[in-house]
């Protein structure tokens, strides 16, 4: 009926009458998770785990909530945990070589990739990521032969989307450029036809510029609260639009070596849904921004 607000309540009632109910502590963990309350959920998916430990999509469901609040190493073990459990799922290699990804574990994700591949060959978002692996490792034509091998003209548009898009910063590196154009026409063209396309249309993201641009001025920001972190350093997050140059900006950057680039992993995106943990008041970025105290900020960053 949509009334998760009130879904919510009934499977707190059950799980404090039931402590030892598995399905009620699951279903108020995914509840918390559709919340957008992913810290919350986390303790609720542990509660299920512990009553019966062979519960897949408990242990899944867990890693998601920890990856959305940005705890990704406790992602990646609960994954692995996942895994042991169901170890004949390529799905569940895919996601933990993306979260091994994101981390920048990289070997370690190309094993895990490996014997995903071994179960489903075909499978077009761990030769995505694979494919990325070797791009960034200068194995170009492993890479572009990975890509055009499994190219399916009846994939889903938002798969052929991002495999052309793949292809295309493959062929890019190669410098085929005539090539990368029509991988990345091809990718424009999938991407347009998703049901995604159809809703970012809706959204008038032009006319939100002015109010980002006004929540990020100097002096709002210079009014936030500071973390206690003592002496840790901070970390630098450098921004822009798609086709910009970001990507030239962050391989110059990377080739020092007292820098680490994120090869545009979506660090921003987990800070973000770490905010609307907090509660649904900090949902609303950027500007919530105003309402953090120092002990929010601190939990945020950790």
């Amino acid at each position: 009926l949509g009334d998760i607000e009130g879904a919510l309540s009934c499977f707190q009632v059950v799980c404090i009458g039931e402590p030892g109910n598995v399905q009620a502590a699951y279903n108020l963990g995914v509840t918390l998770q559709r919340l957008g309350r992913y810290v919350d959920a986390v303790p609720h998916y542990a509660r299920c785990l512990e009553l019966q430990s062979d519960h897949v999509q408990a242990c899944v469901n867990l890693a998601a909530a920890l990856g959305a609040a940005g705890q990704l190493d406790e992602a990646v073990e609960a994954f692995y945990r996942a895994v042991r459990l169901q170890p004949a799922d390529p799905v569940l290699y895919w996601r933990l070589a993306l979260a091994c990804e994101q981390l920048h574990r990289l070997d370690e994700a190309e094993q895990v990739l490996a014997k995903g591949l071994e179960l489903a060959p075909r499978h077009i978002d761990m030769n995505i990521i694979m494919a990325r692996l070797e791009r960034h490792d200068g194995r170009l034509a492993q890479a572009r032969d990975r890509l055009e091998r499994i190219g399916n003209p009846d994939a889903p548009p938002e798969q052929r989307a991002k495999l052309f898009a793949a292809l295309g910063e493959v062929l890019d590196k190669q410098r085929d450029y005539v090539k990368a154009f029509r991988a990345f026409e091809t990718a424009q063209a999938a991407s347009a036809a998703t049901s995604a396309a159809g809703k970012a249309l809706e959204i008038p993201y032009l006319e939100r510029l002015p109010d980002y641009y006004e929540s990020f001025s100097a002096d709002r920001v210079n009014a936030w609260p500071t973390s206690g972190g003592g002496d840790r350093r901070l970390p630098v997050m450098l921004v822009g639009h798609p086709r910009s140059g970001t990507t030239l900006a962050e391989n110059i950057l990377a080739a020092h070596p007292g820098l680490t680039a994120s090869d545009e992993h979506p660090f921003l995106r987990y800070t973000i849904s770490a905010l609307g943990a907090l509660g649904s008041e900090h949902a609303d970025y950027p500007a919530c921004m105003d309402e953090l105290d120092q002990f929010e900020v601190e939990t945020v960053r950790n």
